[in-house]
């Protein structure tokens, strides 16, 4: 009855066509291509494409082309911003490669894609959980065989019989319920109380582009600006009481004096903000 329930309960998996490695592999080439190209749709129908594939699948699949799909799927991630499932994305493909390394040209350092990446690189092992194979067969996690999978990262599951022929295949996403046709394999699977899952450390905090002299700099920019200003209103008011004929005639040469350097420190100082300003705004920018 179990099987029978099972079956009825589960959604119909589509498929009037089994897909093969090789379309698989061209929906992925796809994704990474789109996404070297910054081409938003045709990212969207690769990856749509190579879920369809996955969940159809008559072949099993080789570690490389899920290391690729768990790649696409972190490009995907990263689209949505979702750093979490990015992350998870690439505890897989670490755990099918530890050597792996994302390309320098598909992120630079201080995108959310690299951040995502450096933090999986820390993360510890997942808690794990067993499959029921078929009888005589094999499953296969990420293109492995396997007897459990783990709770807190993507993969990609097969069943396969006696004879290694697929029966269901799947991408089993951390937090959702399985694939239809994998269900059965990994219905039991569920996150306990007693299992505390891991702890996800903080992303690297992104460093600050601006030059350190940059606000300094527009701060000087700043007190010149009103050091020039002040001068100059100091300039324009012994002028004013020369103009009036407030100053007497033995101190109007003297007062001559003091006018003129006033005015020279404001031009000075306004030189000096100018010069502090463009200098600070050009650090600040790049």
């Amino acid at each position: 009855m179990l099987p029978l329930l099972l079956a009825l309960l589960t959604p119909a998996r589509a498929c009037e066509v089994p897909a093969t490695r090789a379309q698989l592999a061209d929906a992925l080439a796809r994704g990474e291509e789109a996404w070297a190209m910054l081409d938003r749709r045709a990212f969207d129908v690769a990856w749509a494409d190579a879920r369809t594939h996955l969940a159809c699948l008559a072949e099993p699949v080789h570690p490389e082309e899920a290391r690729s799909a768990h790649l696409v799927e972190a490009y995907a991630c990263a689209l949505e911003r979702d750093d979490a499932a990015a992350r998870a994305a690439f505890r897989s493909i670490l755990a099918v490669d530890p050597t792996w390394q994302l390309p320098v040209a598909a992120a630079p350092p201080t995108h959310r894609l690299r951040l995502s990446f450096v933090a999986a690189q820390g993360d510890a092992r997942d808690p794990r959980r067993p499959v029921h194979a078929p009888p005589g067969g094999t499953i296969l996690v990420d293109g492995l065989p396997s007897g459990d999978v783990p709770l807190l990262r993507p993969v990609i599951v097969q069943a396969l019989d006696a004879g290694g022929r697929v029966l269901a295949s799947g991408l089993l996403e951390p937090g959702a319920p399985a694939p239809g046709d994998v269900a059965p394999y990994v219905a039991a699977l569920r996150v306990e109380p007693s299992v505390v899952p891991l702890p996800e450390p903080p992303l690297p905090v992104q460093p600050d582009p601006r030059h350190p002299l940059a606000v300094p700099l527009l701060v000087g920019a700043a007190v010149s600006a009103l050091a020039a200003g002040g001068l100059y209103a100091a300039a324009s008011v012994q002028a004013d009481r020369m103009a009036e004929g407030d100053v007497g005639c033995a101190d109007l040469e003297a007062t001559r004096g003091r006018v003129n350097g006033l005015v020279l420190g404001s031009g000075g100082a306004a030189v000096a903000a100018v010069g502090a300003g463009a200098a600070g705004v050009v650090l600040w920018r790049w």
